[in-house]
């Protein structure tokens, strides 16, 4: 969304870093797991500059203390309004926060589901913290952070129902964000059309919980109190179709260091001479690169000049090489045309100086899904019988 020169406004409503709550405290080598993924998930957060973050049941899955420690070292925004010290009333992280971007004041706040099971909650709080009720702490936060804001956003991770009465119950607020609590019996994916509920003329949105889609809302200011004209939402689907981006491959590894990036999160940045590109590869694979020159792959972006369908973001990730890693701007295509190499097998910018040493491995059908996904194209696609029609020859 950054690289397309919108200002963007990046949260997330919660439950980031940790799987489903235990009753009972983790053994030590689990939590050591579990706190080394959730670092790299910090790490990823700060990266992609996020803006401001809610918290969710097992985001305390080992402690405030604990979650306090972790979340330092990002200074990403962490807003929780109703998880409270019990000496004191204070809130233990911020209460909310205001987020100018284009021009617009954002003010977020968020609250946590306040209804755990008390052996959870018990050992969570530790007989130190509060868990107050989500409606009444929204009642009160929200006419005091009108005040200093154009639009309000609660990240509010609480039962829809709930979140549903705070949209009838609090009209000061313009849009919550529903991060689909799994309390209860509710399924872990959300189906078609159901990203957005409309209460009270306000959106309620929500996203599913496996790390696969992300969901948008687009904005239009100044206000017109009409929601279809204010308010345009849908999901984004974010793997396979788009390639890994290396550095965030090295977060997820562990073998990130920060001191290797100097780039503002808030700017797209784009790594130009990343990829080889088919001409690169066809100097030492000349055969392969007749075969895929053979191929609608090699034409897959000629399909959309053909249907002037070229400019349409949505379009150009899945027949050109590189979008959003290399290139944002569709009318910056050139050079990356098609379904290229590397759009299957990878990428490793050192493998034409050294091939032995910095291989690029087989294609994995997983490479294939992410594009000729039949619920988006909305037409069957049998893998084993179309892949053979675009495997390169083997290599003598």
């Amino acid at each position: 969304m950054r690289g397309r020169g919108l200002p963007t406004l990046l949260v997330d409503g919660g439950d980031i870093f940790f799987g489903v709550p235990t009753i009972k405290a983790p053994t030590r080598s689990a939590e050591s797991r579990a706190m080394s993924k959730a670092r790299r998930i910090v790490k990823a957060y700060a990266y992609m500059g996020y803006d401001v973050l809610g918290l969710g049941p097992s985001d305390l899955q080992f402690g405030v203390e604990k979650l306090q420690g972790l979340l330092a070292p990002s200074n990403i925004p962490v807003v929780c309004s109703n998880l409270v010290e019990k000496k004191t009333g204070k809130t233990v992280f911020e209460e909310s926060t205001v987020v100018t971007i284009g021009g617009v004041r954002f003010g977020v706040f968020g609250v946590v589901l306040s209804s755990l099971s008390e052996s959870y909650k018990n050992r969570i709080t530790a007989g130190k913290y509060d868990l107050l009720d989500a409606l009444e702490v929204s009642k009160k936060i929200v006419p005091e952070l009108r005040k200093r804001c154009d639009f309000i956003i609660s990240l509010s991770h609480v039962n829809q129902d709930d979140n549903e009465a705070i949209l009838e119950a609090v009209p000061g607020i313009d849009a919550i964000v529903d991060p689909y609590s799994r309390s209860g019996n509710q399924p872990v994916w959300i189906t078609e059309g159901e990203y957005v509920k409309w209460v009270a003329q306000r959106p309620l949105l929500r996203i599913d919980g496996q790390g696969s889609r992300v969901g948008v809302c687009e904005l239009t200011f100044p206000r017109s109190g009409d929601p279809e004209t204010d308010y345009y939402v849908y999901d984004y689907a974010l793997e396979p179709q788009i390639i890994d981006h290396p550095d965030m491959s090295k977060i997820v590894s562990g073998t990130f260091l920060s001191r290797q990036s100097k780039l503002d999160p808030k700017k797209a940045a784009l790594l130009v001479d990343l990829f080889l590109g088919a001409e690169t590869c066809g100097a030492c694979h000349e055969a392969q690169e007749q075969f895929w020159a053979s191929t609608k792959h090699k034409t897959a972006y000629d399909t959309l000049v053909t249907t002037q369908d070229q400019f349409k973001y949505e379009c150009v990730e899945c027949h050109t090489l590189g979008y959003g890693v290399s290139f944002v701007d569709p009318r910056k295509a050139e050079g990356f045309e098609g379904v290229q190499c590397e759009s299957c097998h990878g990428i490793n910018h050192r493998h034409a100086d050294d091939p032995a040493r910095y291989r690029i491995g087989e294609v994995k059908d997983s490479k294939c899904w992410g594009c000729h996904n039949p619920q988006v194209l909305e037409k069957p696609f049998d893998i084993n019988d179309l892949k053979s029609k675009v495997s390169c020859p083997r290599m003598e």
